[in-house]
């Protein structure tokens, strides 16, 4: 009984060795797993800042070509509209030279009117005057008759 007594401490013993170190492993495990995911947690935190930063960069990079889109478009707007302006400009004198020999040419017109009234006028006076002449020439032959 007594060798039995003690061969049941001995096992107690060892059962009481066991769970220590059976506790002390699951310890150092829990330990371990808690540092795996604190490292798991610090990496998915600088993985999501990493994210974020790259996402800000893009917002950035895209709100910078969309500035430099705009720019580009207003300033094609500004070439666009300095081409209208000349345009405009062009049509203006071309309809004031348009004008111009218009007026000339109504004034060529005009003073050729005017000529061909003149020679008409003359023409006219010309025949009377021969009239009046063979009028005062056959009065003259009765008179003389």
């Amino acid at each position: 009984f007594a060798n039995q007594m003690q061969q049941l401490r001995k096992i107690r013993a060892e059962n009481q060795a066991a769970a220590a170190f059976a506790a002390k492993q699951s310890a150092e495990l829990a330990q371990r797993a808690l540092l795996t995911q604190r490292v798991t947690d610090e990496q998915q935190v600088r993985e999501n800042a990493e994210a974020a930063t790259a996402a800000l960069v893009a917002k950035q990079e895209a709100d910078s070509s969309q500035r430099a889109l705009f720019a580009n478009q207003m300033q094609q707007l500004r070439k666009i509209r300095a081409e209208n302006q000349a345009a405009a400009a062009f049509a203006a004198k071309q309809s004031a030279e348009l004008a111009q020999r218009a007026l000339l040419t109504q004034r060529v017109t005009d003073e050729q009117q005017v000529r061909e009234n003149a020679e008409a006028a003359t023409a006219a006076l010309v025949a009377k005057q021969e009239a009046d002449s063979s009028q005062r020439a056959l009065f003259a032959n009765q008179m003389q008759q």
